[in-house]
């Protein structure tokens, strides 16, 4: 049975070994939406498709770097996965008492700093230089042991202390011992199942508000309504369909949680200042132009 909520993942570590470093290849990113102790940098080599953050529902590309604080929930979706697609991703994952060591040593205070601003989740920009630091810098780690590894990683998290990013959350969301905050519940819920018929019932129950109440604590929590925000997080999978794939608007509409094409094209319009149709052959001029 399919969970509402994020899954707490258990990450096992090599004997002797606080820092796990892979290369993950598949057929496509389909994993559960999920959160672990581990501060966890993700850099997608080749893919495309959603990213969920925290609070936050965005594209992804080649190129995408995340820096993600301990306990954020999270989920990377390819848009295409079946077994002609491949997809690929370095992934560092090391544990929290990392903190500890740091505080101490005054020479890391970069480092500090930038692991106590990933409880926002940072994105990063990067150059094709910078692209291939990165690169390098998970395939030294890969193939390096002991306190060897140790050392490239306060290597690795220096070079990215110095590169441009910008928080992906406009505030964090710490778990306290496991359990979550009433918004984090709800938009754990919301996130696995926007493309569905989401009744505002149904998510004041998961936090056990009336329906009233739930509406005043969500637009006190994320500044806009309910039903605004539900309609973003559809809009913004249309968004990605439209650019990702060549499937005709209508399905596009219904996977994005929407049961009426007139309705989706309005208010499609209404947010991007053109149609689907419009903005997938924008998007495709723009391609072709660089």
């Amino acid at each position: 049975m399919k969970s509402d909520y994020a899954v707490l993942e258990h990450i096992d570590h090599i004997s002797g070994h606080s820092i796990n470093v892979f290369e993950n290849i598949s057929s496509g990113f389909k994993n559960s939406y999920h959160y672990h102790p581990e501060f966890e940098m993700t850099l997608i080599t080749k893919s495309s498709g959603t990213r969920f953050v925290g609070t936050h529902i965005d594209h992804f590309n080649e190129g995408d770097f995340i820096l993600l604080g301990s306990q954020i929930a999270h989920a990377w979706r390819s848009f295409e996965c079946d077994q002609n697609h491949v997809s690929e991703a370095y992934v560092c994952q090391f544990k929290p008492l990392i903190m500890d060591v740091l505080e101490v040593l005054p020479e890391a205070d970069k480092i500090h700093y930038l692991l106590t601003k990933s409880a926002y989740a940072l994105k990063f920009s990067l150059s094709p230089v910078e692209y291939q630091r990165v690169v390098d810098f998970y395939q030294q780690l890969i193939c390096a042991n002991g306190i060897q590894r140790f050392q490239l990683l306060l290597s690795f998290l220096t070079f990215v202390s110095e590169l441009e990013y910008k928080p992906i959350l406009k505030f964090s969301f710490v778990k306290n011992n496991g359990f979550y905050t009433r918004i984090q519940k709800v938009l754990d819920y919301m996130f696995l199942n926007y493309t569905q018929i989401v009744r505002l019932e149904d998510v004041a129950r998961v936090v056990s508000l009336s329906e009233g109440a739930f509406s005043r604590f969500f637009s006190k929590e994320m500044g806009r309504s309910f039903s605004k925000y539900l309609l973003e997080l559809r809009l913004n999978h249309a968004v990605n369909l439209l650019q990702e794939t060549d499937w005709p608007i209508f399905q596009i509409a219904e996977c994005s949680g929407f049961t009426n094409l007139a309705n989706f094209n309005r208010q499609f319009k209404r947010f991007y200042k053109r149609s689907p149709r419009q903005y997938r052959l924008q998007m495709r001029e723009l391609s072709q132009l660089n």
